[in-house]
């Protein structure tokens, strides 16, 4: 059986907010790292099932979460737009459209991870402790 949604609100509710606002992340921050991840996610689902089509809505989701331009986007990925779903031409551009939006997900995932250690370590020398129990990630 899966996680119910309700479970996985009250577990960010409890433990992850108050995780990331230790760190000194404000409510505007917070919400961009929510959007960043909601983006890296719908990378992977840019491309659909069958490598046959573009899904333009996780596009939509990817441009808003990362704040970038659709066009823009779609060029740097290889991205046709216009294609039709199933044709050769889309077929041909999609694969490399996946590597290239996985390439993307990685990158803005790893960006992501080395921004909450640096604020982590960051917030862990802006307090007092002694030389044995200073506090250090990564």
């Amino acid at each position: 059986g899966g996680r119910s949604s309700e479970n996985d609100a009250g577990k960010w509710h409890a433990e992850v907010l108050p995780a990331l606002q230790s760190l000194g992340l404000g409510k505007e921050e917070i919400t961009s790292l929510i959007q960043s991840l909601g983006a890296i996610l719908a990378c992977g689902n840019v491309v659909g099932k069958q490598g046959a089509s573009v899904n333009t809505q996780m596009v939509d989701a990817v441009t808003e979460g990362l704040g970038v331009d659709a066009m823009k986007l779609s060029a740097a990925m290889d991205m046709d737009l216009q294609a039709s779903p199933g044709s050769f031409e889309a077929l041909v551009g999609l694969s490399s459209t996946k590597k290239n939006l996985d390439i993307l997900a990685r990158g803005v995932y790893t960006a992501l991870i080395d921004w909450l250690f640096m604020l982590a370590n960051r917030r862990c020398k802006s307090k007092e402790y002694s030389a044995s129990e200073k506090p250090w990630i990564g």
